[in-house]
């Protein structure tokens, strides 16, 4: 941009008091007031005098630096689409080395060193040989006696979830690891007694009163329904019915957004049942559990094996990487989970030449000693009353962990969004362009916009999330979570 080109455009500042009479000239001339390319090309081929190529150059960059700064006002005062959230900030999740898992915190130093580390389905002869895998040392976890190893064990949970090969006494195979931290909430003695001590008696009440109906022993379930069951959540959590209802009463609270409400408080139901599944497993010796899937085919319903439990596994990667995501909630934020596994369906039908119509998540429960648990739980000593009240204090510590964890990714969007944004004007106020304008008496918004335009730099356009939607949020809480 000339000097002269420079002084020709002062008149643009202040631009507000000059937009309708700029709009009035620009507008006599069409498009070619707006299309700076066709000017250069009709200049060239002897069309325009070459008085009337400087007035339509002069008319070309005042009406794209108009336009520029009204939508650059305009998206200051809208509200983004709730529908758009992920495509514009999916490029800056990374993803683990090793793991090929999305890391979903980069500040937890653990979370990086494991993803990046190992790998699903890798061995190790010991736990020990596990923790010398992630440097587990290096984050300040001490594993020398007994008690911090199995502490140590406990933190790593969080994050995969290890089970024994079988070929030797302490050989294990990391069977998972978990897009989302599954993260627990430790006490000052770096346990979770509040969990441990008002579940234990609820999910052993639940496990009597189901197992007592079926012959084998074996429960087949899923996160939200031990939830509802044991009533830590309210009846409403996870019923695709009550859903629908939902959206229905009320247009602003979208499908997307209760999508997103589960995909926040999912990870912390399951880090509480599966701490509590742990300690009835490992410590009290009364049941077995396992996670796998329930698949439909043509004949009906059975549970995977864990051939095909890996087969889903390695497909879901696959498909993941045809869909260009990097995280299976990013799939559901889309609306795209459908057509996903219908495609993992086609695959795993393809390429193993199967019959399945659909498959999904399931826990198996493997109750070996009902006598046992009855024991136990009398042992508990513990009164319907108290159970009620159990209840209640869960429900009431779940509700402010699912208020503070919305709020917190919410703020890490948002100041995902201004890091973009900074550097981004960073780069653009660095240009000759900027620099000229800004010497002429243009603000910082009005050198930026033009800037952009006359340089071609594309501004990035990050997802911002507005407060109402933490509201919205926050009032699915109060229909879906709260007792």
């Amino acid at each position: 941009m000339n000097k002269e080109m420079n002084k020709e455009l002062k008149p643009l500042h202040p631009i507000i008091s000059h937009i309708e009479q700029e709009n009035q000239q620009i507008a006599q001339f069409g498009e070619l007031a707006v299309n700076y390319q066709k000017v250069i090309e009709m200049y060239q081929a002897g069309l325009f005098s070459d008085e009337d190529y400087k007035l339509l150059s002069y008319l070309c960059t005042r009406g794209q630096a108009i336009y520029a700064i009204l939508q650059t006002l305009r998206k200051n005062s809208l509200e983004p689409d709730s529908e758009n959230t992920t495509e514009e900030i999916e490029s800056d999740i990374q993803v683990g080395a090793a793991s090929g898992v999305a890391i979903y915190n980069p500040d937890d130093s653990l979370e990086v060193e494991i993803k990046n580390n190992i790998a699903i389905s890798q061995e190790f002869k010991s736990m020990k040989k596990l923790f010398d895998a992630v440097n587990i040392s290096n984050h300040g976890i001490k594993i020398n006696s007994g008690r911090q190893k199995k502490n140590a064990t406990q933190i790593l949970s969080q994050y995969i979830l290890p089970e024994p090969t079988g070929r030797t006494k302490y050989s294990i195979k990391v069977s998972d690891i978990f897009e989302i931290p599954h993260y627990i909430e430790l006490d000052k003695h770096g346990g979770n007694r509040f969990y441990r001590e008002k579940c234990i008696p609820l999910l052993l009440d639940y496990i009597i009163k189901i197992v007592g109906n079926i012959p084998e022993h074996i429960i087949y379930t899923t996160i939200s329904d031990i939830a509802r069951q044991t009533g830590i959540v309210n009846q409403n959590y996870g019923l695709t019915e009550k859903n629908k209802e939902i959206t229905d009463n009320n247009p602003k609270l979208t499908s997307y957004m209760i999508s997103n409400f589960y995909f926040e408080t999912r990870p912390i139901l399951k880090s509480v049942l599966f701490g509590v599944l742990d300690e009835l497993q490992d410590e009290r010796s009364v049941l077995r559990y396992k996670q796998n899937y329930c698949i439909q085919t043509k004949t009906g319903y059975r549970t995977s094996n864990d051939k095909e439990d890996e087969i889903i596994t390695k497909a879901q990667r696959k498909i993941m990487k045809e869909f260009n995501v990097k995280r299976i909630s990013t799939v559901f934020k889309r609306k795209l989970q459908n057509k996903f596994y219908k495609r993992v369906i086609e695959y795993i039908n393809k390429e193993y030449g199967f019959d399945w119509i659909s498959y999904r998540n399931q826990i198996q429960i493997n109750v070996f000693d009902i006598d046992g648990i009855t024991e136990l739980l009398e042992d508990l000593n513990i009164t319907n009353t108290t159970l009620q009240q159990y209840r209640s204090e869960i429900n009431q510590r779940l509700c402010s962990r699912a208020e503070k964890q919305i709020f917190a990714n919410f703020d890490r969007t948002n100041r995902r969004a201004e890091k973009i944004i900074a550097e981004h004007e960073g780069q653009v106020a660095n240009t000759d362009t900027y620099t000229a304008l800004k010497n002429d008496g243009y603000s910082d918004m009005e050198a930026i916009c033009v800037t952009e335009l006359y340089d071609d730099i594309p501004r990035p356009k990050p997802y911002r999330v507005h407060r109402n939607c933490y509201d919205y949020q926050s009032q699915l809480i109060e229909i879906l979570l709260r007792r």
